[in-house]
């Protein structure tokens, strides 16, 4: 049995004050999340919470691909415009290439890997979520973190990169 891995995360961001009404909805959803035991609920919580507006303008919800009991937990910004199409994630030719890098080091989703989103939508024109959007999803990274216990987490994005890590710098720069 692997320890606990404790990732301390700020409640809302360290750099951006949310607003009011996104302070509230935080709290709400730190509150449902507390009876979220496992992947199938988060799942579910993710698919019927009203809270996320990126949910309204996306095809779907996506969630995961890859054993939930992996060792190695890669998180990306957001779905693109194929893996919304599809419904699944990381397919495309970026998917593809994942696919073939992780291989390479006897990695795959299939038998040893874990990817997920820091935010589950694809978002409109594919522009960058804004602070709400992200502020939102902190505490549903934070509990899909929590459920998988990793032992490595591997940033995709820069966006997963400064809020898991609590830092303005770059993914490059941290790199």
């Amino acid at each position: 049995v692997r320890e606990s891995l404790v990732i301390e995360l700020p409640k809302a961001q360290t750099h951006i004050t949310p607003k009011i009404g996104t302070i509230e909805a935080l709290k709400d959803i730190e509150a449902e999340l507390k009876n979220v035991n496992n992947l199938g609920s988060l799942k579910q919580f993710l698919e019927n919470s009203e809270v996320y507006s990126l949910k309204r303008t996306a095809a779907n919800t996506i969630f995961s691909e890859g054993v939930d009991n992996a060792k190695v937990m890669l998180i990306s910004d957001t779905p693109t415009a194929d893996e919304d199409i599809a419904g699944r994630a990381f397919v495309g030719k970026s998917g593809a290439m994942l696919d073939r890098m992780l291989s390479a080091i006897g990695l795959s989703r299939e038998k040893n890997i874990y990817l997920t989103y820091m935010i589950n939508w694809y978002p409109p024109g594919n522009r960058l979520p804004n602070d709400a959007e992200i502020s939102l999803s902190l505490p549903v990274i934070k509990k899909h973190i929590e459920l998988i216990n990793p032992e490595i987490i591997i940033c995709l994005g820069d966006i997963t990169a400064k809020r898991l890590l609590q830092t303005t710098q770059s993914i490059t720069r941290v790199h």
